[in-house]
């Protein structure tokens, strides 16, 4: 039994995360008050390892209105994802979830999904009442 339960360990303790180290790319959706335009072109950038998360930046251009993505890094710690020593975040096998403080009065919240060779993105921002102000999706790519 025991050794059992010790190869179980082995195996869950050597099982990785998926990575998303890379230039990704894609296209997706801006909504802002129920009214929404195409994004033509959403681009972020990654590096992952064993301890960090970094996103390097990215630029998405909505036709209407364009946004530069700030570069950010998280410490992985378990499945949680710090920032100042407070936990924001978490990784799974396929997923992302992080909380950003963009100002004292809007929040921004940040979705993963990994599937083969693409992720699925969602980044809704929200005002001081949980309100939300508007709504970014999109479908990236890996660039090779």
């Amino acid at each position: 039994m025991t050794k059992i339960l010790g190869i179980s360990f082995l195996l869950w303790s050597s099982i990785s995360f998926a990575n998303v180290t890379g230039d990704w790319t894609g296209w997706g959706t801006w909504t802002y008050e129920g009214a929404g335009t195409n994004c033509i072109t959403m681009k972020l950038s990654f590096v992952e390892t064993k301890d960090k998360l970094k996103r390097l930046g990215g630029f998405f251009d909505c036709q209407v209105a364009e946004q530069e993505v700030d570069s950010g890094e998280w410490i992985k710690q378990g499945n949680n994802l710090i920032q100042d020593g407070i936990v924001v975040g978490n990784i799974t096998e396929n997923t992302i979830h992080i909380t950003e403080k963009y100002s004292d009065t809007v929040k921004i919240v940040s979705d993963i999904a990994i599937e083969a060779g693409h992720f699925d993105y969602s980044e809704v921002w929200y005002d001081r009442n949980d309100i939300v102000i508007y709504e970014i999706a999109g479908r990236l790519f890996k660039r090779q």
